[in-house]
């Protein structure tokens, strides 16, 4: 059995837009069984938006029914980049970074289809306390024929699953895809005076690996900036052309599946440009034909020191 796995690690950055408050929801429409995940950003383009001379917040919030109101979900101070979750969620991911903040519901149910709301919060010449607001909604709109015909596919997938367990190969691929993790030695990080280590992990042989990095903007549009680090069963770690002497790269191919071939980063001199979603990315290819692309992630944020902290390293 063969397989190739790759990680990547790469930068994001946006062309900047008009100024102003941008609220993007996708999907606007909730359906059952098909709708993975639900995104909602608040963003300021341009670092600035009409009639707010200096941005002191940037919040997030959901109509409620029962208060007939909207609540924060999530409040990100711009001064001091402290993020407050008033809302736990079972299963979602929080992001943010200089004047942004995103939420991400995974297998959203109908009471997440509701109005959502982004706040700006600041001062102008004029007066304190200004605000500006968007919104959209989401709604929730049940496809009867297209749901009888995923729960139709799906029970053929199961039986042909079934049948198929008898097949060394199938059934060793069945058990792979589970086995990629990603971590790292820290969610928050104090700038220049403490390391960051992200490790990507995956129990199986002949594998290739790559990392990639997301730096957040102030826009909600990205464009990848390359591959950080390399691994596969024909080269070993490998740099990539981003400028990485600051670093330190290790990683092992194990071809004996009771070890987890493994590609891992250690940054000395963290900076608050690396803020940001880090993704492990696997490519693997087995037999029969059988391909798939992993993914893992995981958000890092970079801090500007405290007195205390520097006093603590001195």
């Amino acid at each position: 059995m063969a397989f190739q796995l790759s990680l990547l690690l790469g930068v994001y950055l946006a062309p900047l837009a008009l100024s102003d408050l941008i609220i993007n929801v996708q999907p606007e429409i909730l359906s059952p069984v098909f709708t993975s995940q639900l995104v909602i950003n608040c963003s300021v383009t341009n670092n600035q938006v009409p009639n707010i001379d200096i941005i002191k917040s940037v919040s997030l919030s959901r109509y409620n029914e029962t208060i007939k109101d909207f609540y924060v979900l999530l409040s990100l101070d711009t001064q001091t980049f402290n993020l407050q979750q008033f809302v736990q969620f079972r299963h979602a991911q929080v992001s943010f970074g200089n004047q942004f903040v995103s939420l991400t519901v995974y297998n959203p149910v109908q009471s997440d289809a509701q109005a959502y709301r982004c706040n700006i919060d600041g001062d102008n010449s004029v007066q304190k306390n200004a605000s500006m607001k968007a919104k959209k909604e989401v709604r929730y709109e049940p496809n009867v024929s297209a749901l009888i015909q995923e729960i139709t596919r799906l029970k053929i997938s199961e039986d042909i699953k079934k049948c198929s367990s008898k097949n060394v190969g199938l059934s060793e691929y069945n058990n792979i895809k589970s086995k990629l993790n990603f971590v790292g030695s820290s969610t928050i990080v104090k700038e220049l005076i403490e390391p960051l280590t992200v490790k990507c992990s995956f129990l199986a042989s002949n594998v290739r690996v790559l990392i990639k990095n997301q730096f957040f903007n102030s826009c909600t549009y990205f464009t990848t900036n390359g591959v950080i680090a390399t691994i596969s069963s024909d080269q070993p770690v490998s740099k990539s052309g981003q400028n990485l002497s600051s670093n330190i790269l290790q990683g092992e191919l194990y071809h004996n599946l009771s070890k987890d071939s493994y590609l891992q980063v250690t940054w000395q001199n963290v900076k608050l440009s690396d803020s940001g979603k880090y993704f492990c990315g696997a490519h693997v290819n087995i037999l029969f034909g059988q391909k798939d692309r992993l993914q893992k992630e995981l958000v890092i944020f970079v801090q500007r020191p405290t007195l205390d902290d520097l006093v603590k390293v001195v």
